[in-house]
């Protein structure tokens, strides 16, 4: 039987293998500046770029709904422009907010 060499996520074992020795390198030197090897960094936001996606994604959905929340309050604490207050919040901020996102999402 023969075993594929190659781990999920299309990563290959030889490619994994090659991150060793600057494993070892970052182990040696202790983190004095608190980096990573650029090898060890990249293959890190590559291997972590859907997950921050969609995390980025999450919070920004749940940032947008507490932003709104505030329309609750913009009545009564300005009672006399609340409606400006509403179109810029509802016409502008929001749309760029959501717009932002999406662009971000793909």
């Amino acid at each position: 039987m023969i075993i594929a060499n190659v781990m999920p996520g299309n990563k290959s074992r030889d490619h994994i293998l090659g991150l060793e020795t600057d494993i070892q390198k970052s182990m040696e030197s202790g983190f004095p500046r608190l980096f990573f090897t650029s090898r060890l960094e990249q293959h890190f936001l590559a291997d972590t770029l859907n997950a921050r996606k969609n995390r980025f994604f999450i919070m920004g959905v749940i940032t947008i709904f507490i932003y709104n929340l505030f329309l609750i309050t913009d009545r009564e604490m300005l009672p006399d422009v609340y409606l400006t207050a509403w179109k810029i919040r509802l016409g502008i901020v929001t749309p760029a907010m959501v717009i932002c996102l999406f662009i971000m999402r793909r």
